[in-house]
């Protein structure tokens, strides 16, 4: 029991620690300039607002497939699933060469996110 509340704890804290993460590299400069947003301006503070933000929809789109995905297999696989997503929206983000690749690393993470933030729960409540 103590293991999956761990597990648990661990799928629900990543959603505040991308958050957390996301504050601080927006602040670095050579950050900002590889995604073209080391001007200063009005588009540039856009820019980095889509980039966060695309990240939610990509939570939406986790959060609505997941259940038909839990349908066809059991939920350890479907939580198998989200961690293999995890896994290569980090690799895309952390080695993001250009705007595109980011905003697709962020896309995937979301996903994962909104994934693993909705079965991971339900899997709690069915092994409880």
């Amino acid at each position: 029991m103590y293991a999956v509340m761990l597990l648990a704890g661990a799928g629900i804290l990543f959603f505040g620690y991308d958050a957390a993460v996301m504050s601080q590299v927006n602040t670095n400069e050579n950050y900002l300039k590889l995604m073209g947003a080391d001007g200063g301006t009005t588009a540039d503070s856009a820019l980095i607002g889509g980039i966060v933000s695309v990240w939610f929809g990509g939570f939406a789109i986790g959060a609505l497939i997941v259940g038909s995905i839990a349908d066809r297999v059991d939920h350890l696989k479907t939580m198998w699933l989200g961690c293999l997503w995890a896994a290569a929206g980090a690799g895309l983000q952390v080695g993001a060469p250009n705007l595109g690749v980011m905003l697709a690393g962020r896309i995937i993470g979301g996903i994962r996110c909104g994934h693993l933030n909705t079965i991971i729960p339900i899997w709690y409540v069915i092994c409880h």
